[in-house]
């Protein structure tokens, strides 16, 4: 007998968890391995701040947008089955397994639904009687909790459910693929026009005001960012990696990876600065991989799961390349 078999009496809510055929018991099946994504997303950011999740979010992950408001149903058959596994199995998956379905928020809220609550044992009736913000900071650090829980795969397994994976090649494949890095040939002439029309024409990726813009700016690693931008405002700096349309499948891959190297030592440097300098005021980070061609799925996926932003941007035919932009 396996360490995570349970037992499932007809009535109990694991049974209805795993032989229900109403909607709920069917997207609370369904829901699981959604939420567990992404909170595995979150863990790979390795970042402080953890996004919101919405039951629209959520609707829509799982093909039923307009049924936001019905999920809590759903969400509510899940913490159920999660409580009764605990229950049957407490030395299995640690202290206590968290409700993840209070990951998920009522939109503008900033905070789970009224019902989520119960799961913390705050009745319903009783939440007239606590402070909004009390409830928006509790609801805080239970996301905290779920995210930082480590064994989620294991109770999908125990609900025998599978983890969502992505249709990502082997790394071996990807290193040895001829596209990787562009390797023999230099800068192509589609690359170099691809970072001279991203410093020129910065407004396309999203971003309003003036910025200064450097190409090839290199980093206490020895690396060199495509183009690094600086608001003439804001402590920020937003590094730009791109990929132009003849680079291939692994070296988008590739691209996603620099961004994520990119994002930990520009971090890492102004940690540098504030440690040499009591003057230093710390800039905010952030990332992007700029595109000429459509990022595959599961590149996108992987982008996603590790935090990193795209973006897709064609040269017009009639650029041409000027000087080079500079601070």
């Amino acid at each position: 007998m396996s360490d995570l078999e349970v037992t499932t009496k007809p009535g109990s809510s694991l049974h209805r968890f795993f032989t229900g055929k109403t909607w709920a018991a069917v997207y609370a099946r369904k829901s699981l391995p959604v939420l567990v994504r992404w909170v595995e997303e979150e863990k790979s950011k390795h970042s402080a701040s953890i996004r919101e999740h919405t039951y629209k979010e959520l609707a829509t992950a799982l093909g039923n947008a307009w049924n936001a408001h019905p999920i809590h149903f759903a969400l509510g058959v899940l913490g159920d089955a999660l409580e009764e596994l605990q229950k049957q199995l407490p030395a299995t998956f640690g202290s206590k397994i968290p409700p993840i379905q209070l990951l998920v928020w009522t939109q503008g809220a900033g905070r789970p639904g009224d019902d989520a609550f119960s799961f913390v044992g705050i009745k319903k009736k009783d939440l007239k009687a606590i402070p909004e913000s009390t409830l928006r900071t509790l609801a805080v650090e239970i996301r905290r909790e779920i995210v930082a829980y480590p064994h989620w795969r294991r109770v999908l397994k125990a609900l025998k459910l599978k983890p969502f994976l992505i249709d990502l090649p082997t790394t071996n494949t990807v290193t040895s693929d001829p596209g990787f890095g562009g390797r023999g040939g230099g800068e192509s002439s589609d690359h170099l026009r691809l970072k001279h029309y991203i410093a020129e024409n910065y407004t396309r990726i999203g971003l309003k005001g003036r910025h200064s813009a450097q190409l090839e700016h290199v980093l206490l690693s020895g690396d060199e960012i495509d183009v690094l931008l600086e608001p003439a405002i804001d402590r920020k700096l937003i590094a730009v990696e791109v990929k132009s349309r003849l680079s291939s499948d692994a070296d988008l891959i590739r691209g996603v990876f620099q961004c994520v190297k990119y994002r930990a030592v520009l971090n890492a440097t102004e940690d540098y600065e504030t440690s040499r300098s009591l003057s230093w005021l710390p800039r905010a980070i952030e990332i992007l991989l700029v595109t000429e061609r459509a990022l595959p799925t599961p590149v996108c996926d992987l982008a996603k799961r590790l935090g990193v932003a795209y973006s897709v941007i064609k040269v017009p035919e009639t650029f041409q390349v000027s000087i080079p932009v500079s601070s």
